[in-house]
Parts: structure tokens; C-alpha cells; sequence
């Protein structure tokens, strides 16, 4: 437009017959024979978007927050599980029925402390005592999305039992299972929870959450030594066998 306008007002020579000029683009206008004389474009027309910076300005301000949010959605990843739980919850109903019960007892623990679970938990509760334990390699139902197998199995279950240890305070894993727990914790308190301490936990490994359960509540401690070893037995058993009014149950 700037030079159509230019010609017309410097009055340029084009030779004798300015007709004779056509335009060469765009390509429409080269095809219908458009001579330079016809040629009256508006501002709008000749108005060219750059639409290039205003796209790569969006499409980077975008790279950019996805990654400064992947980091948050790694780190509260369990939080953001358990809020999905607590939307499904719904689903799981309530019976009264205390024969429903599957489990004696759900055990919460980390896998570095699985032989012990299976060498020395299993082999008092089930295999002497005859309290079915719900483990979660062994348990839990193949394919199932594993929240779902998770809530099923501890309404299931009559109690909770917790496998503290240092694994267990640095498994974001156990952290979440524990979250799951404290729905039932809440409900019907601390009697349905059973705890049992394999080590000494240190300081700088336990959370507020943790830390205030180990404060508060009591729990039987792991010993290698006969006298202790019996007690801590004994303390189990009891924990584990005794009966609690609850009104959460298994889904049939």
C-alpha cells in the first residue's frame, strides 16, 4: 500500500499506459490479471499478523510452568492420590456385620523390612494363632487399581497394623497407606490401629504426622532377647485380638 500511495502522489513515470503494470502477488491477484492501475487495497487487507512471537511467547510461558509444576506434583503425588481416594470414597458403603471382617489385620510396612513381616509376623499371627493377615505382595488383587485395593482390604481387615522402622519413615509408599489409615483412625480411634516398633526411629526421619502417633499412642517394641521377646508377643496378640465395635466392613 505505502508504494501504491508513494506513485500516486510523486506521480512516479510508469511509462505510457500503466495498465500494462500487473501485479505479480499475491498469487490471486496475479491470476486475475490485476494491473497496477486496479490495484486499491484497504489497511485492512494489506494489515500482515505476525502471529509468530505472540505464539512462541505462549507456547514458552507454558514449557516454562509445566516444568516449575512437575516438581510440586512429584513432591505432593500421594496427596493428590489421596484426594482422589477421598472422591471415590463414596463408592465403599458401610455394613454392621461383624462376620464380614476378612482380616484380622491389615499390615502397613516398607519392603525392606518384608522378611521380617513374613518371618516373624506371619508365622506368631497366622500360622500359630490363626489370624489371617492381609500382606500386600501377597494379598492384594492383581489388575485392581491399587488406591481401590488398598481402601478394600483395610475396611476388610479389623485392624491396622503399622511395621514402624526407619524404612518405614522414608517410604513415601508407607506415608501413603498411613494417609489412607487415618480415615479409619478417625472414625473409630486409635483402637483399631496396632503398633509395632522394630527400631528406634530417628529424630530427623519422622514427620509431625508420625511423630505425633509414636508420642501419643503406645505400641509393642521389637526385641531379640527371651524375656522381652515373649512380652512383645503377648502385647501383639492382645492388640491384634482385641474386638472393637466398627461399622466399616468389607464391600461384597
Amino acid at each position: 500500500m505505502w508504494f501504491r500511495n508513494w506513485i500516486r502522489t510523486t506521480k512516479v513515470y510508469l511509462g505510457q499506459y500503466p495498465q500494462w503494470y500487473k501485479c505479480y502477488s499475491p498469487q490471486e491477484m496475479r491470476k486475475n490479471n490485476i494491473t497496477f492501475d486496479e490495484y486499491n487495497p484497504t489497511i485492512e487487507a494489506c494489515t500482515i499478523v505476525d502471529l509468530l512471537v505472540p505464539t512462541v511467547t505462549s507456547v514458552s510461558l507454558t514449557i516454562v510452568f509445566l516444568i516449575g509444576l512437575l516438581p510440586l506434583i512429584y513432591k505432593c503425588r500421594w496427596h493428590i492420590r489421596y484426594r482422589i481416594y477421598l472422591l471415590k470414597q463414596k463408592q465403599y458403603r458401610k455394613i454392621l456385620n461383624e462376620e464380614e471382617f476378612v482380616y484380622w489385620g491389615f499390615v502397613i510396612y516398607s519392603d525392606n523390612d518384608r522378611d521380617w513381616v513374613h518371618r516373624e509376623l506371619i508365622h506368631h499371627l497366622e500360622e500359630k494363632e490363626g489370624l489371617p493377615l492381609c500382606i500386600r505382595l501377597r494379598d492384594f488383587d492383581v489388575g485392581k487399581v491399587i488406591v481401590d485395593n488398598i481402601v478394600e482390604n483395610m475396611n476388610c481387615s479389623k485392624k491396622i497394623i503399622l511395621i514402624l522402622s526407619n524404612n518405614f519413615a522414608n517410604s513415601d509408599w508407607c506415608r501413603f497407606e498411613f494417609l489412607l489409615a487415618q480415615d479409619r483412625i478417625v472414625s473409630e480411634g486409635l483402637e483399631c490401629l496396632v503398633l509395632i516398633m522394630l527400631e528406634e526411629i530417628n529424630s530427623n526421619n519422622l514427620n509431625s504426622g508420625l511423630h505425633a502417633l509414636i508420642t501419643t499412642s503406645s505400641y509393642a517394641a521389637w526385641s531379640t532377647e527371651e524375656p522381652a521377646l515373649e512380652l512383645f508377643w503377648e502385647q501383639v496378640i492382645t492388640a491384634v485380638k482385641y474386638q472393637v465395635n466398627s461399622n466399616t466392613q468389607c464391600l461384597s
